[in-house]
Protein backbone atom coordinates (compact mmCIF):
# COMPACT_ATOMS: atom_id res chain seq x y z
CA UNK A 1 0.00 0.00 0.00
CA UNK A 2 1.37 3.41 -0.92
CA UNK A 3 2.26 6.09 1.63
CA UNK A 4 -0.32 8.50 0.16
CA UNK A 5 -3.09 5.97 0.79
CA UNK A 6 -2.10 5.73 4.44
CA UNK A 7 -2.09 9.54 4.63
CA UNK A 8 -5.60 9.75 3.18
CA UNK A 9 -6.94 7.13 5.60
CA UNK A 10 -5.17 8.84 8.50
CA UNK A 11 -6.74 12.23 7.67
CA UNK A 12 -10.19 10.74 8.00
CA UNK A 13 -9.66 8.67 11.14
CA UNK A 14 -8.06 11.66 12.91
CA UNK A 15 -11.42 13.47 12.71
CA UNK A 16 -13.42 10.38 13.75
CA UNK A 17 -14.46 9.69 17.31
CA UNK A 18 -12.68 6.98 19.28
CA UNK A 19 -15.31 4.43 18.23
CA UNK A 20 -14.47 4.98 14.51
CA UNK A 21 -10.73 5.74 14.67
CA UNK A 22 -9.72 2.64 12.73
CA UNK A 23 -9.37 1.25 9.24
CA UNK A 24 -11.66 -1.56 8.14
CA UNK A 25 -10.42 -4.14 5.63
CA UNK A 26 -12.75 -6.57 3.88
CA UNK A 27 -12.82 -8.71 0.77
CA UNK A 28 -15.16 -7.75 -2.05
CA UNK A 29 -18.08 -10.12 -2.52
CA UNK A 30 -17.40 -10.42 -6.27
CA UNK A 31 -13.69 -11.12 -5.98
CA UNK A 32 -12.26 -12.38 -2.66
CA UNK A 33 -8.74 -11.50 -3.84
CA UNK A 34 -9.67 -7.84 -4.10
CA UNK A 35 -9.69 -5.93 -0.80
CA UNK A 36 -11.53 -2.80 0.24
CA UNK A 37 -9.69 -0.65 2.75
CA UNK A 38 -12.11 1.88 4.23
CA UNK A 39 -12.37 4.53 6.90
CA UNK A 40 -15.05 6.99 7.93
CA UNK A 41 -15.97 9.74 10.30
CA UNK A 42 -19.51 11.06 10.58
CA UNK A 43 -19.29 13.31 7.51
CA UNK A 44 -17.07 11.53 4.99
CA UNK A 45 -15.75 8.14 4.01
CA UNK A 46 -13.05 6.66 1.81
CA UNK A 47 -12.76 3.29 0.13
CA UNK A 48 -9.58 2.07 -1.53
CA UNK A 49 -10.01 -1.00 -3.73
CA UNK A 50 -6.76 -2.96 -4.08
CA UNK A 51 -5.85 -6.18 -5.82
CA UNK A 52 -2.90 -8.31 -4.69
CA UNK A 53 -3.10 -6.90 -1.17
CA UNK A 54 -2.22 -9.67 1.27
CA UNK A 55 -3.87 -8.51 4.45
CA UNK A 56 -6.46 -10.40 6.47
CA UNK A 57 -9.93 -8.91 6.85
CA UNK A 58 -10.47 -7.04 10.09
CA UNK A 59 -10.02 -3.71 11.82
CA UNK A 60 -6.67 -1.96 12.14
CA UNK A 61 -5.04 1.14 13.54
CA UNK A 62 -2.44 2.98 11.50
CA UNK A 63 1.03 2.98 13.01
CA UNK A 64 4.13 4.80 11.88
CA UNK A 65 7.77 3.91 12.44
CA UNK A 66 10.03 6.59 11.01
CA UNK A 67 8.71 7.21 7.49
CA UNK A 68 7.04 3.81 7.15
CA UNK A 69 3.36 3.13 7.81
CA UNK A 70 1.90 -0.12 9.09
CA UNK A 71 -1.52 -1.58 9.82
CA UNK A 72 -1.72 -2.74 13.43
CA UNK A 73 -4.48 -5.31 14.07
CA UNK A 74 -7.13 -4.56 16.66
CA UNK A 75 -8.02 -7.67 18.70
CA UNK A 76 -11.30 -9.16 17.50
CA UNK A 77 -12.86 -8.74 20.95
CA UNK A 78 -12.45 -4.96 20.54
CA UNK A 79 -13.98 -4.74 17.03
CA UNK A 80 -16.96 -2.42 16.60
CA UNK A 81 -19.56 -2.45 13.86
CA UNK A 82 -18.34 -0.59 10.80
CA UNK A 83 -21.01 1.53 9.05
CA UNK A 84 -22.29 0.24 5.71
CA UNK A 85 -20.89 3.08 3.62
CA UNK A 86 -21.64 1.24 0.36
CA UNK A 87 -25.22 2.46 0.76
CA UNK A 88 -24.07 6.11 0.70
CA UNK A 89 -21.99 5.85 -2.45
CA UNK A 90 -23.81 7.10 -5.52
CA UNK A 91 -23.88 4.55 -8.31
CA UNK A 92 -22.76 5.64 -11.79
CA UNK A 93 -26.25 5.47 -13.26
CA UNK A 94 -27.62 7.79 -10.55
CA UNK A 95 -25.08 10.59 -11.10
CA UNK A 96 -26.72 13.76 -12.38
CA UNK A 97 -23.60 15.92 -12.75
CA UNK A 98 -20.10 14.73 -13.49
CA UNK A 99 -16.79 16.44 -14.28
CA UNK A 100 -13.19 15.26 -14.46
CA UNK A 101 -10.46 17.32 -12.83
CA UNK A 102 -6.84 16.80 -13.91
CA UNK A 103 -4.59 16.52 -10.86
CA UNK A 104 -1.50 18.32 -12.20
CA UNK A 105 -1.49 20.84 -9.35
CA UNK A 106 -2.45 19.40 -5.94
CA UNK A 107 -2.85 22.83 -4.34
CA UNK A 108 -5.39 24.00 -6.94
CA UNK A 109 -7.46 20.82 -7.36
CA UNK A 110 -9.71 21.42 -4.28
CA UNK A 111 -10.54 24.87 -5.71
CA UNK A 112 -11.43 23.30 -9.07
CA UNK A 113 -13.66 20.81 -7.31
CA UNK A 114 -15.43 23.47 -5.23
CA UNK A 115 -15.73 25.57 -8.41
CA UNK A 116 -17.52 22.74 -10.23
CA UNK A 117 -19.71 22.14 -7.18
CA UNK A 118 -20.50 25.87 -7.18
CA UNK A 119 -21.35 25.69 -10.88
CA UNK A 120 -23.68 22.75 -10.25
CA UNK A 121 -25.25 24.54 -7.29
CA UNK A 122 -25.73 27.77 -9.29
CA UNK A 123 -27.68 25.78 -11.87
CA UNK A 124 -30.01 24.62 -9.13
CA UNK A 125 -30.47 27.81 -7.09
CA UNK A 126 -33.44 28.78 -9.25
CA UNK A 127 -35.26 25.64 -8.15
CA UNK A 128 -34.34 25.94 -4.47
CA UNK A 129 -37.40 26.67 -2.36
CA UNK A 130 -35.37 28.35 0.38
CA UNK A 131 -31.77 29.05 1.35
CA UNK A 132 -31.90 25.94 3.56
CA UNK A 133 -32.17 23.90 0.35
CA UNK A 134 -28.80 25.19 -0.85
CA UNK A 135 -25.87 23.04 0.19
CA UNK A 136 -22.13 23.27 -0.21
CA UNK A 137 -18.95 21.42 0.67
CA UNK A 138 -16.32 22.50 3.17
CA UNK A 139 -12.81 22.89 1.71
CA UNK A 140 -11.45 21.10 4.79
CA UNK A 141 -13.33 17.99 3.65
CA UNK A 142 -11.13 18.00 0.56
CA UNK A 143 -7.85 17.68 2.51
CA UNK A 144 -7.42 14.14 1.14
CA UNK A 145 -6.93 15.59 -2.36
CA UNK A 146 -3.27 16.57 -1.90
CA UNK A 147 -1.88 13.03 -1.36
CA UNK A 148 -4.46 11.68 -3.83
CA UNK A 149 -3.02 13.84 -6.63
CA UNK A 150 0.19 11.80 -6.42
CA UNK A 151 -1.78 8.61 -7.13
CA UNK A 152 -4.29 9.50 -9.86
CA UNK A 153 -3.98 11.60 -13.02
CA UNK A 154 -7.56 12.75 -12.74
CA UNK A 155 -10.35 12.76 -10.19
CA UNK A 156 -13.97 12.48 -11.25
CA UNK A 157 -16.67 14.44 -9.41
CA UNK A 158 -20.11 12.83 -9.26
CA UNK A 159 -23.14 14.60 -7.83
CA UNK A 160 -26.68 13.27 -7.62
CA UNK A 161 -27.99 16.27 -5.71
CA UNK A 162 -26.40 18.62 -3.22
CA UNK A 163 -28.44 17.02 -0.45
CA UNK A 164 -26.74 13.71 -1.22
CA UNK A 165 -23.06 12.87 -0.58
CA UNK A 166 -20.57 14.16 -3.13
CA UNK A 167 -18.63 11.33 -4.78
CA UNK A 168 -15.04 11.64 -5.95
CA UNK A 169 -13.34 8.73 -7.71
CA UNK A 170 -9.90 8.16 -9.14
CA UNK A 171 -7.93 5.23 -10.47
CA UNK A 172 -4.31 4.18 -10.45
CA UNK A 173 -1.73 5.78 -12.68
CA UNK A 174 0.77 3.08 -11.69
CA UNK A 175 1.24 -0.62 -12.40
CA UNK A 176 -0.40 -1.59 -9.11
CA UNK A 177 -4.10 -1.25 -9.83
CA UNK A 178 -6.41 0.44 -7.39
CA UNK A 179 -9.51 2.59 -7.30
CA UNK A 180 -10.28 5.23 -4.69
CA UNK A 181 -13.80 6.37 -3.87
CA UNK A 182 -14.28 9.29 -1.50
CA UNK A 183 -17.64 10.58 -0.34
CA UNK A 184 -18.34 13.74 1.61
CA UNK A 185 -21.69 14.83 2.96
CA UNK A 186 -22.53 18.45 2.07
CA UNK A 187 -24.00 20.81 4.63
CA UNK A 188 -26.64 23.52 4.37
CA UNK A 189 -25.73 27.18 4.62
Amino acid sequence: MRKEMFQMLEMIIKSAGDHQAFVNIRSTPENPEQKIIEATDSKRAIQIHLTDFNQADGQFRIGKVGKDYALLPIPEAQHTKFPEIDRCIIKDEAVEFTRNVVTHSPNIVPSYITGWIGYYEARNIATAESLEDIHTIDLEMLDVIKPWCKLSEQISIGIKSMKMPLRLTGESQFADKFKITYIAIPYGR
